[in-house]
Formats: C-alpha cells, structure tokens, sequence
C-alpha cells in the first residue's frame, strides 16, 4: 500500500515520520520503511513494528506470505522477502545485493542507507515501490531520496530500498 491508496489520512503536504505496528497471521510478514524493530509470533499473530524517523512523503506497507532472510554487508541489512521458501534463491539475492553494493560504492561512495530490501513482486506485472532510507549517521543519499531504475529489477525479484510515530515534521 502506498500513500496514494488512502489508507493512511493524508497530512497534506507535511512530511511525517512514524512508528507502524502491524499484526498479521503468523504465516505472513511485513516491510516498511525504517528500521524493524520488533518481530514475533503472538499465538497464531505475527506482530512487526516499523520505526522510521526520517521525514518521509507518506508511508508504505508491503505485506504477504514472505519467507524472510538476511545477511549484514558493513553496516547494511540485506533483506530478501521472497514468496516460497527458497534458500538458494534468497542466497543468490543476498550475495548478489552483496556485489552491487560494492560495485556501486566504488562509483558513487558510500552507500546512504542502513538497509536494503528485496522484495519478490505480490502479483505478475505488478508495480513495486521504491521505500527511501536515510541513514544512521545522517549522510545524504547520493541520489536523491529514490535510487535509480537499475537498481530495482533482477529476475522475479523487486529491490525495494527500506531505511531507519506518525508525527509532523
């Protein structure tokens, strides 16, 4: 769900920042922007909670049956939230993720956010979104507040770039 969909009550132009809790079947999981901050089972719950404490536009939720795995590159969280629970394909994300990262260090510096998220598309065709992420330390992406289009796609799966309650800014 974006912005756009209403579900959250628009603040006009104000940018917000936000803690997002949501509670799901436990077969199910959830990705947002920020930092996660909590995720547990609940009896037959999934309980996750989002903390973004960056200004952002408006806020995404992003929720389905995921499998989730991830592995840390420097200080980057790399998350692959796939459909079926494919350990050799979250790998070969991951360690993917892994390569771009360097790579894109090397030609644009330090990469800006503490985490990076891939997300397997919900539908055919479907639209994915772009989460922005500022950084720990306050850096400022280099690319402004979304990454470039090469960025997101690499076979079936959807880079979403995710970042560390709702309140004015």
């Amino acid at each position: 769900l974006g912005g756009a969909s209403g579900w959250v009550p628009a603040q006009g132009d104000e940018m917000v920042t936000f803690t997002l809790e949501v509670d799901l079947p436990k077969e199910w999981d959830a990705v947002s922007q920020g930092v996660r901050t909590r995720h547990e089972i609940v009896g037959d719950r999934r309980i996750v909670t989002w903390e973004c404490k960056d200004a952002m536009e408006e806020i995404y939720l992003v929720a389905a049956p995921f499998v989730v795995t991830s592995r840390r590159f420097g200080k980057v969280e790399a998350m692959a939230f796939l459909r079926a629970d494919d350990p050799s394909l979250a790998s070969k994300y991951l360690e993917a993720t892994g390569r771009y990262l360097t790579m894109y260090e090397a030609l644009l510096g330090h990469y800006p956010y503490g985490k990076f998220a891939l997300v397997e598309p919900l539908a055919a065709g479907a639209e994915q979104v772009v989460l922005p992420v500022a950084v720990q330390d306050g850096d400022a992406p280099p690319l402004g507040d979304k990454v470039s289009s090469h960025f997101l796609r690499e076979g079936r799966v959807a880079l979403v770039f995710v970042r560390a309650q709702a309140e004015e800014v």
